[in-house]
């Protein structure tokens, strides 16, 4: 099974706290480039940056020096720093990232010198981190709880908000002694090529899409891709991609509860409502109307399980408490 969980994050998700002049503002942005909206030049603001590429065929210029990013790596910019994303031409249409930009007010008292640590990262020599899957594994996580928070913004979401960025800062912090970047360009392993093609499927799984498309774009052969899935995620590239349909029809069931079931399963990637049913109960062991019927908690306490990237059992969900 692949190690990392799925990001939750949806196009055009932005969630603010105060404005970046204010002491205390933390911006999460998620959004999707290409290479035509590559920086033409650098530029420099007064509040820290985190951009996390969630694809191949990124870099970044810091200072003048150049830093190839693969998927989930974390770059980490304090004040002050001249930099610049560059979006290389690439087969793939889009290319999708995490931005987070923030001022934080370190001088509380009993909480200052730990908050300053949390900070010292973004000193360091060399701006980018590539933790291991343990490590990204908790990152990911968080930013879903937070991605969650934006999207639902119960009661007193601010402080849920700000408590949960601290716990990224702090699993950052305590987390650099393993980061495993060096700046040097290295071939991608197996596992981080269909780590990759898995984030490819979940970008156009929405679409018309195929093993031998998928196979053409990555420059494999069908065969091989077909092992390699199996081999590396626990199932078959039909497995993979009904389950990431299926749980993207679940997360806009919870977030869009208005939203017409039809158009849930044509914006999710299925093609009739006997496909929808039969994949969606096969999945969760519900049909969509019985799922709906939820409260949204166990609504995503069940999306979260059927997680494919979790290497955990899909089909043995929890009973309800």
């Amino acid at each position: 099974m692949l190690k990392y969980p799925i990001f939750y994050f949806s196009e055009k998700f932005r969630i603010n706290l105060n404005r970046e002049t204010d002491p205390l503002f933390i911006m999460f942005d998620y959004s999707l480039r290409s290479h035509s909206v590559s920086m033409k030049e650098p530029h420099k603001h007064d509040f820290y940056e985190i951009l996390i590429p969630l694809d191949e065929g990124n870099a970044h210029l810091v200072e003048g020096t150049y830093y190839k990013l693969c998927a989930n790596d974390i770059l980490l910019l304090r004040p002050g720093l001249n930099h610049m994303s560059i979006y290389e031409k690439t087969k793939t249409k889009i290319s999708s990232r995490i931005l987070i930009d923030f001022n934080l007010f370190t001088e509380v008292p009993g909480l200052q010198l730990q908050l300053e640590r949390m900070l010292k990262p973004f000193q360091s020599d060399i701006p980018v981190f590539r933790f291991p899957s343990e490590v990204l594994a908790l990152i990911i996580r968080n930013l879903n709880d937070i991605f969650i928070c934006g999207k639902t913004k119960r009661n007193g979401w601010e402080i849920e908000y700000y408590t949960l960025f601290l716990d990224f800062l702090r699993i950052i912090s305590t987390s650099t002694h393993l980061s495993k970047y060096s700046g040097k360009k290295t071939d991608a392993s197996i596992e981080q090529k269909i780590y990759t093609i898995c984030r490819y499927i979940q970008r156009y799984s929405n679409e018309e899409i195929s093993l031998p498309e998928v196979a053409e774009e990555f420059a494999m052969s069908e065969s091989y891709l077909s092992r390699a899935m199996k081999n590396v995620a626990g199932m078959t590239f039909l497995e993979y991609l009904q389950i990431i349909r299926t749980r993207n029809a679940m997360l806009q069931i919870t977030f869009q509860p208005k939203e017409k079931m039809k158009n849930i399963l044509i914006d999710s990637g299925f093609t009739s409502v006997a496909q929808f049913n039969r994949v969606f109960k096969n999945i969760t062991g519900l049909c969509p109307t019985d799922f709906k019927r939820l409260s949204r908690d166990e609504q995503l306490r069940i999306t979260e399980h059927i997680d494919p990237d979790k290497g955990e059992d899909i089909e043995r969900i929890p009973p309800m408490k």
